[in-house]
């Protein structure tokens, strides 16, 4: 696996080819709840514009949309479900989440949903829903992070609690990434990675976010790390990782105490802040992306390429990634909207 750590002070941007801040993607921050049931999205070229308008304040029934291409309307209408977590393609194809007794329901289905840019539904996957296995957590299973692999002809979405593939159904994966054909809105397969990941000592590393890399079988992840007994003295950190569409991970960079110290009685700011600067983008050109350096309010521009005819540790594909550059990257003020839950083992 390669490997490359990044000191809290980068001193890459001497060592480097520059790249022009105007070439490196910025971030698009959408600020609002996966749960709330009128909200507003664009395409990543901004041409796109859906609102949605829920019926319900829980995103239970219907909901009417109204989808623009450059100012003009391209359709609207009324359909039986709320997506609550939505996105929109740089063609018009609409995918999203939706659940058929609201959010919070404990009944009905889950839906996931692919809308063509003139409104037919192209597909959907349904699963029923059930509650809770934890006291405080939510009903199983709910889905987030939707996003589009552009060039690719899918989309992304998180699940928690699916049932585990090749195992009883009464057991569930920590996390699953399913990529759905954007074509159809069928599944094309799915990915399991865990919900946290044990670095040592009582350190862990919770999952926060997936991106597909355009034109590589790969997803950027990015992990917030937390260490319960130092995080009021060194503060919480962040983890990136490619990993392949067999759950290897084949590259990472850590940053161990990228936040700085907090209490539960003082949250850092700068977690908040980072969170909704997107710690984590992809594209637009194939092999890229870059990861948030919080701290020093830089992201690291990064690209991975094919290792040839070498072979993983596992025996999977193996792959380079160079660093490109640095850029200026200041954070968002801080929003009234919370950040994810990172929920203490017990």
């Amino acid at each position: 696996m390669l490997r490359l750590v990044v000191p809290q002070v980068v001193p890459l941007v001497v060592l480097l080819t520059p790249v022009p801040v105007a070439e490196l993607p910025t971030a698009r921050v959408t600020l609002r709840h996966a749960t709330a049931s009128t909200c507003a999205t664009a395409s990543s070229d901004g041409a796109w514009r859906l609102s949605v308008e829920g019926s319900s304040p829980n995103g239970a029934g219907k909901a009417t949309y109204v989808l623009t291409h450059d100012t003009r309307v391209a359709w609207k209408g009324t359909r039986p479900y709320t997506l609550l977590d939505v996105a929109v393609a740089m063609d018009g194809t609409v995918a999203g989440a939706a659940y058929t007794e609201g959010h919070d329901g404990w009944r009905g289905e889950c839906l996931l949903i692919t809308l063509g840019p003139d409104g037919v539904e192209r597909g959907r996957y349904a699963t029923p829903r059930r509650g809770p296995r934890e006291p405080d957590g939510p009903p199983e299973p709910s889905f987030q992070g939707v996003c589009f692999a552009e060039t690719e002809g899918y989309w992304l979405v998180r699940a928690r609690g699916l049932p585990a593939a090749q195992v009883a159904a009464d057991e569930l994966a920590e996390h699953v990434v399913l990529r759905i054909d954007a074509s159809t809105g069928l599944p094309i397969d799915r990915i399991e990675l865990p919900s946290r990941r044990r670095l040592g000592g009582r350190e862990e590393a919770f999952l926060w976010d997936v991106r597909p890399v355009v034109g590589r079988p790969l997803l950027a992840t990015y992990w917030r790390r937390a260490n319960w007994e130092t995080r009021a003295t060194i503060g919480d950190g962040a983890r990136y990782e490619l990993v392949d569409f067999e759950g290897e991970v084949v590259w990472t960079l850590d940053r161990p105490g990228e936040y700085g110290p907090w209490t539960d009685d003082e949250p850092n700011d700068l977690v908040l802040r980072a969170w909704h600067t997107r710690p984590l983008s992809v594209g637009p050109d194939a092999g890229r992306f870059s990861v948030l350096l919080a701290s020093s309010e830089r992201r690291l521009e990064l690209v991975v390429d094919s290792g040839g005819d070498r072979r993983g540790d596992r025996g999977g594909d193996a792959w380079n990634v160079r660093a490109l550059g640095l850029a200026p990257a200041p954070l968002v003020p801080r929003t009234s909207e919370p950040e994810p839950k990172v929920r203490r083992r017990r």
